[in-house]
């Protein structure tokens, strides 16, 4: 039988047990190189491609069960507001900031806390996608199915703002059955076990915290790191290379990346797009993601995800002196704005990095292509993080 690996391709090995790893197949098309099979193969199998002289292309190594040598796990436990909350910045009227040397996007919500800042920032960010063309992210009976600006609108469930589009909940938004907060939710910075542990757990959709791990503790790793209550873990290249989805589903399905998670969100809802984390060139690494980088982005119409010590934000404006217009997670009025400077604190928080998403115009699917690398990877070295500007580019595994 001959074998489908041809010279000028390379493989992805992930291993997903004491027995078993998944291969992914890239062949070499012109100008870079295209998915052609992704298949199940034993250990057994692995070490006879390895050492077989029909295996001519390039071998990666993406990922392994542990330890994940490269890649450094962050936490953000939830990021309430601080304590006092004068320690944040003050925020400014949103119109009186236009300027000749500012980008701010337009229809971008404003959602106070809901049970998780990176769910919440999340959630904005579909907010406004769902408000600009990708009409298919938030799909509950308010304002006839547009996302509102605020989620005032739900109100609070007792302690905390309902926002169905970051955590659904039983009785909210006219939902029935029980949601995110039913089966995930006991109190903030509780490790579980989960409430519907020992029942059946709802199906996963509609709001960002179900993809992204967020409060869940079956995700985050083996004990103690299980996900508590108001947290999400991001993984970041230890170099500050830019951490693909493709690379961050090798960590599937016990370490889920919160932007992997929300990859797989707008997955759900029907768009495609791709994602990386990175963390910001400041921090003085070897790579890093750049002001420049964030504005071309914000250029784009592409709001970002703002990591800043345990907690997130949502990015989507800037001032080209480095300031960052921003939703804080602790306001749910639209018109009004936060900001920091890009690379400094915030609410006595440092800016530490960054995730940002890449979404496809509704409608269409493009074709994901890798340009070839001029060196080699080593079978038991992956290298370092990718640092191409164009992340599209890159294949999904």
């Amino acid at each position: 039988m001959a074998s489908p690996i041809k010279s000028g391709g390379f493989v992805k090995f992930r291993v997903i047990d004491d027995i078993h790893v998944i291969a992914c197949y890239y062949d070499q098309v012109e100008g870079g190189y295209v998915m052609r099979h992704k298949f199940l193969v034993s250990l057994g199998t692995l070490v006879l491609l390895l050492t077989s002289t029909i295996l001519l292309p390039t071998v990666e190594v993406l990922g392994n069960k542990e330890p994940y040598s490269q890649l450094e796990r962050i936490s953000v436990p939830g990021g309430l507001p601080p304590t006092p909350l004068e320690q944040r910045p003050e925020g400014e009227p949103l119109d009186s900031l236009t300027s000749d040397s500012t980008n701010i996007l337009s229809d971008v919500p404003s959602f106070d806390w809901s049970y998780g800042c990176s769910a919440t920032s999340a959630a904005m960010m579909f907010g406004y996608y769902d408000r600009t063309g990708y009409d298919n992210m938030y799909t509950g009976p308010t304002d006839g199915g547009l996302c509102p600006l605020s989620n005032s609108v739900w109100g609070s469930g007792g302690m905390y703002n309902e926002c169905p589009l970051s955590a659904t909940h039983a009785g909210v938004d006219g939902r029935t059955a029980p949601g995110h907060v039913d089966d995930y939710w006991i109190s903030y910075g509780s490790p579980g076990p989960d409430p519907w542990e020992g029942g059946i757990e709802h199906t996963h959709g509609d709001c960002t915290a179900n993809f992204m791990g967020t409060n869940q503790w079956k995700y985050g790793g083996t004990p103690p790191t299980y996900n508590k209550d108001g947290e999400t873990i991001f993984w970041y290249y230890v170099d500050g290379g830019k951490t693909p989805d493709f690379v961050l589903e090798t960590l599937e399905p016990s370490d889920r990346d919160g932007g992997y998670g929300m990859k797989l969100f707008a997955e759900s809802r029907g768009y495609t797009c791709s994602m990386y984390n990175q963390f910001i060139a400041e921090l003085d690494l070897e790579y890093g993601f750049t002001f420049d980088e964030y504005m071309a982005e914000i250029d784009a119409g592409r709001p970002v995800i703002i990591h800043v010590e345990g907690h997130s934000m949502l990015g989507f404006g800037y001032n080209t002196d480095r300031t960052v217009y921003l939703r804080d997670t602790w306001d749910d009025d639209p018109t009004s704005i936060y900001e920091m400077t890009w690379g400094d604190q915030y609410g006595g928080r440092s800016h530490i990095g960054v995730t940002v998403l890449q979404i496809d115009p509704p409608g269409i699917i493009e074709s994901y292509v890798v340009k070839p690398q001029a060196t080699s990877t080593s079978v038991n070295q992956p290298q370092s993080g990718p640092t191409s500007q164009d992340i599209n580019a890159m294949p999904p595994t």
